[in-house]
């Protein structure tokens, strides 16, 4: 009986509340809802974790090396290379069209299907040629499809994204990358690596370019706030970060050897030296005899 009361006084509540806030001004509406996501983030998201937190699902240059290596279909190889290089989710780079190109600007328009925007990204000069020749390779093909970059192999229509992903786990295996870092509820594997880790790592690649500014990375990776591109970049390289360092503070490293000399002549000051005359011919050598305008020694 307690159980059926519950629930009657949750319908009779769920009513109640719905009626109020459809008569709220729209500024306590507002107030009302920045307060339901703060208490929401507070108690069911702070400490909601996932499988994957902590798991590096970041390309190493090698691993890079052994995929694209095993890729024999040009095709998959352009595919995957643009997604590394422009940091494309798999979605965004599958439907590609000629006319999605800017080839005055060396860009191409994306339509991003998580944001729904659409948004302009700068090709490397270095890959733009070869982005050249395999169109014109492919132009026929291209063209039969309908003027998508990656025709499917008869007829019209692009490659699908379920076709991409199950290359791309082909190519993985052949690699020899196959990790696993667990399993799904329904007992599926989780792999370490995937395909979006080709945007992953195209995005940890730039913040090191970048030197670690995220305000241009996020401009380059599209995410919406910063917080949300954290997840994205993976370094763990300590000689990086104190390379970094050394860099940044350089213009200091001339002073290093006078900091050293101070310091050795402070060791001669703590020994007993107590006389001013002696400080004054320690740190600066022997004071002079040099008479100024007024007569006195300087």
């Amino acid at each position: 009986m307690l159980i059926g009361d519950t629930k009657i006084l949750w319908r009779d509540f769920l009513s109640l509340w719905e009626e109020f806030l459809w008569n709220l001004p729209h500024e306590r509406m507002k107030q009302l809802s920045k307060v339901y996501r703060e208490i929401y983030r507070e108690r069911w998201e702070k400490n909601k974790q996932r499988l994957s937190d902590g798991v590096n699902r970041v390309f190493t240059p090698e691993e890079l090396e052994r995929f694209f290596s095993v890729i024999d279909d040009e095709r998959f190889y352009m595919m995957y290379s643009l997604q590394l290089y422009l940091a494309l989710r798999i979605g965004e780079v599958v439907g590609l069209k000629l006319e999605n190109l800017d080839l005055d600007r060396e860009s191409v328009l994306i339509y991003e299907r998580k944001t729904r925007r659409v948004v302009e990204k700068k090709i490397p000069k270095q890959f733009i040629p070869i982005l050249y020749d395999y169109i014109l390779r492919w132009k026929e093909k291209i063209m039969l499809s309908g003027g998508y970059l990656f025709p499917r192999d008869k007829g019209e229509g692009h490659i699908t994204y379920n076709f991409a992903r199950t290359k791309f786990y082909r190519y993985l295996k052949r690699a020899g990358l196959v990790k696993i870092y667990g399993y799904s509820k329904n007992g599926k594997p989780l792999y370490v690596l995937g395909t979006h880790s080709l945007r992953r790592t195209g995005i940890t690649m730039m913040a090191k370019a970048f030197n670690g500014n995220v305000f241009l990375l996020r401009v380059f990776s599209g995410h919406k706030t910063i917080k949300s591109l954290e997840k994205y970049v993976y370094i763990t390289d300590k000689e990086t970060v104190w390379s970094a360092v050394d860099n940044v503070f350089s213009r200091f490293s001339s002073k290093k050897e006078q900091i050293k000399g101070l310091i050795q002549k402070m060791k001669f000051i703590n020994n007993g030296v107590t006389n001013i005359q002696d400080h004054h011919n320690i740190l600066y050598g022997p004071m002079g005899t040099i008479s100024g305008e007024d007569g006195y020694n300087r």
